[in-house]
């Protein structure tokens, strides 16, 4: 089966989703002083995890058959 734009697509938004993640583990450490730096990273990192838990919903969709596999993976990280 070859990869249509979709799966192109859903893998680029899931990887970049997964960079996201990674870099605001990052401004969260305790090694940002900033309070408000760490709880702005805080919710962009919510906000890319979830994302990325509805685009392997989208994905999984259309699956005739759902198993385990389907669901793991390393997802975004985090905090």
């Amino acid at each position: 089966m070859e990869p249509t734009l979709d799966s192109i697509a859903i893998s680029s938004l899931k990887s970049d989703l997964k960079e996201i993640g990674d870099l605001t583990v990052s401004l969260c450490g305790s090694s940002n002083p900033d309070p408000k730096i760490r709880s702005n990273a805080q919710k962009i990192n919510k906000l890319a995890h979830q994302m990325y838990e509805l685009v392997l919903m989208e994905e999984n969709s259309r699956r005739k058959e759902l198993t385990m596999p389907c669901f793991e993976g390393d997802g975004v990280s985090q905090v």
